[in-house]
């Protein structure tokens, strides 16, 4: 009884639960929308390895464009950095095209 009790509160209460926009870079369907741009920083610091190894660190700066039509141009730049001493950084430039071709609001 105590258990139904406890997992019923949990239900109720979950309806007020918000969802998020990002969770971690889960990719949406969802397009920006023409002539607004989208503006982001991720920062994704890396534990140590085994016997206190190097860490990575990675940047990523991204911008996105909304061109209409349900078209967004984006470009990623990720940055990843190892913790070693010697200059061991990798980075790179990645566009992005995404075209929502179904959109039903209702």
């Amino acid at each position: 009884m105590c258990a139904a009790a406890l997992a019923l509160s949990f239900v109720l209460i979950g309806q007020a639960a918000r969802a998020q926009s990002t969770i971690m870079n889960v990719p949406s369907t969802d397009v920006v929308d023409k002539s607004k741009t989208y503006l982001e920083f991720d920062f994704l610091p890396q534990t140590p390895g085994p016997d206190n190894g190097s860490a990575t660190t990675i940047f990523n700066p991204r911008v996105i464009f909304g061109v209409g039509y349900n078209v967004e141009v984006g470009l990623n730049i990720p940055i990843f950095h190892n913790s070693d001493w010697d200059p061991t950084n990798l980075g790179y430039i990645k566009p992005d095209l995404k075209w929502k071709f179904f959109k039903n609001d209702m």
